[in-house]
């Protein structure tokens, strides 16, 4: 009778799981390793009577190293203290953040200030910076760990009429922190992001809706009676963020990160689309953004910058097609009216190649608030 001892494969078990505890504890990661390396090597010169002994405590070596090697746990999450109703804060950032303002566009918070300027967000990741920090109760830094692997940054909420931390963590790349212990995956600024709304609360609890100013009742889109003249050059006709009407250093501009905004005096306004085209006339900025041709958003912002009026546009057009021109903007107080052109793809003989497509007259009805006083009309 040969007697087979199950006490090597259940003391691994118990090392890779009192390893963990060790870790999530809050202990060095060099104590936590010691701690596996002694119990490892212990369960490894541990006798069995198997004949294949030495063959099998072969396979297990690499299981043991591993329990060993496992990287400990970033300390838990602490949240001392929640505010409610939080309108805004201010951000700051040192070093390269994990979280970043781009994350923190997908909130549903009022504002935030960063770096002297005031970010409006007006829904759906469509945001409106404007120069200028509005006082603000609490601060949130992100402070970026030197040399830490994997990349971390630590995050603090801090309230300044107290001066007290009301709740701290890290943000680790590619780790989250999710049901009340972490895991590898996932996007960490994401989860970051949602973290931060549990401790300062918004005042709206749910997020800013698709289209803010949501009015989709486009009365008439119809050819226009005359087609726009388009270059022909592919290279010339797909030219990225062309401006019409707009005085220098306005309209579509590159900003770091190098993504188009729309560029007015003293504010920019990133459309939660790729910007592709802007028309100024009279004080108003249109500007068309999409990702797809053939599903266009609308935005109509005013000279101060405030949005006006926002909706989609839906045109009878490949969805790869291309925003190219806008021309012939008229602003009256009961409607809006302009010319846009496309740029479609030609199949043969070049699939990949744009050429001039058809022009649309699009006339959208404007709500009761939106308009100007008298008409104003420009043409390009």
């Amino acid at each position: 009778m040969v007697l087979i001892r199950s006490a090597i494969p259940l003391r691994y078990i118990e090392v890779v799981d009192q390893g963990s505890q060790s870790a999530r504890s809050g202990r060095s990661p060099m104590t936590a390793f010691k701690t596996l390396r002694r119990r490892a090597q212990a369960c490894l010169a541990r006798p069995v009577t198997l004949p294949l002994h030495y063959p099998y405590q072969l396979c297990l070596l690499p299981l043991a190293l591993a329990a060993c090697t496992k990287p400990a746990f970033p300390p838990d999450p602490q949240v001392l203290q929640v505010a409610r109703n939080v309108e805004g804060f201010d951000f700051k950032t040192v070093g390269q953040p994990l979280m970043g303002t781009g994350y923190l566009t997908w909130t549903s918070f009022q504002f935030f200030t960063h770096d002297g300027e005031t970010w409006s967000l007006e829904g759906e990741r469509a945001v409106l910076v404007r120069r200028g920090a509005r006082p603000t109760r609490y601060e949130v830094e992100e402070r970026e760990i030197p040399a830490a692997s994997p990349r971390r940054t630590h995050l603090t909420v801090r309230d300044r009429s107290s001066g007290r931390i009301m709740a701290q963590r890290d943000v680790v790349y590619s780790w989250t922190w999710v049901d009340g212990h972490w895991q590898v995956g996932g996007w960490q600024g994401d989860e970051a992001r949602k973290w931060l709304m549990s401790v300062l609360v918004p005042t709206s609890g749910r997020m800013p809706s698709y289209f803010q100013r949501r009015y989709e009742a486009v009365a008439k889109v119809e050819m226009a009676p005359q087609q726009m003249a388009l270059p022909s050059d592919p290279r010339e006709l797909m030219v990225a963020n062309q401006n019409a009407g707009c005085l220098e250093g306005k309209g579509a501009v590159r900003r770091s990160p190098p993504v188009a905004v729309l560029q007015g005096d003293g504010w920019w306004y990133e459309p939660e689309l790729p910007l592709q085209r802007v028309l100024c006339a009279d004080g108003r900025y249109l500007a068309l953004s999409h990702v797809y041709g053939n599903q266009t958003v609308v935005d109509l912002l005013g000279q101060n910058g405030t949005v006006l009026f926002r909706t989609p546009l839906r045109l009878p057009v490949p969805f790869n097609s291309d925003v190219v021109a806008l021309r012939g903007l008229r602003l009256n107080p009961g409607h809006l009216e302009f010319d846009v052109a496309y740029a479609v793809p030609e199949n043969e003989p070049h699939p990949l190649k744009n050429v001039p497509g058809p022009t649309y007259h699009v006339v959208i009805d404007l709500p009761a608030d939106v308009g100007s006083e008298g008409a104003s009309e420009v043409s390009f």
